[in-house]
């Protein structure tokens, strides 16, 4: 292999191993820690503070996607609790169009690792 991606590929691997360990270490001395990270409401939660809070580079996909995961399927609901409306009002095109563009975004992003 070719220094650079020699050095990438050694990163990438412990990278991945401090994930392992660290989610195996959590899952047994940490188990409140644990279910905590793994629940789906707090997932969505984390990731709309992160892409809320990310300086905006042109594109603005990934808060869009949040946004949609967060008003659909009673998700907003369970994030905020009864009686809070949604202050988001995307209709069903631009919903459609937003989970085509993320899938897209995706996928090349795939294609570049």
């Amino acid at each position: 292999m070719e220094e650079p991606q020699g050095r990438r590929e050694m990163e990438l691997f412990c990278r991945r191993t401090f994930h392992y360990h660290y989610v195996g270490l959590t899952e047994r001395y940490h188990v409140r820690h644990a279910e905590a990270l793994a629940d789906p409401m707090g997932m969505l939660c984390r990731r709309l503070f992160h892409e809320a809070r990310d300086p905006w580079e042109g594109e603005s996909v990934g808060l869009k996607m949040a946004l949609v995961k967060a008003m659909t399927l009673g998700n907003w609901e369970q994030l905020t609790g009864r009686g809070v409306p949604c202050p988001v009002a995307l209709d069903a095109d631009e919903v459609r169009e937003t989970v085509e563009l993320d899938k897209k975004l995706r996928q090349a992003d795939e294609m570049m690792n």
